[in-house]
């Protein structure tokens, strides 16, 4: 049986590698994620190997986390990688 946190930890490190497979070393980040939490984490995730900026206008990509979207799949969450 899996636990919470434990499948909590597993999504992170699923977004964590998605991000390091699909958004190219240095880019520009926005975050455009409503969840606080995931906010957050794409932050952490993304730093130090990308820069994260505060507007759309200033990146090169927005990054989001979507339940069932059609991207790969971490345990039902997906990371939405596109151009602002």
């Amino acid at each position: 049986m899996v636990r919470p946190a434990e499948e909590t930890y597993r999504q992170f490190e699923c977004i964590e590698q998605a991000i390091s497979e699909r958004v190219p070393a240095g880019a520009r980040i926005f975050v455009d994620e409503e969840d606080e939490l995931w906010e957050q984490r794409l932050v952490e995730l993304a730093s130090p190997r990308l820069e994260v900026v505060d507007t759309a206008a200033r990146s090169t990509v927005t990054l989001s986390v979507e339940a069932e979207a059609s991207g790969p799949s971490c345990s039902c969450l997906s990371l939405e990688v596109a151009a602002p």
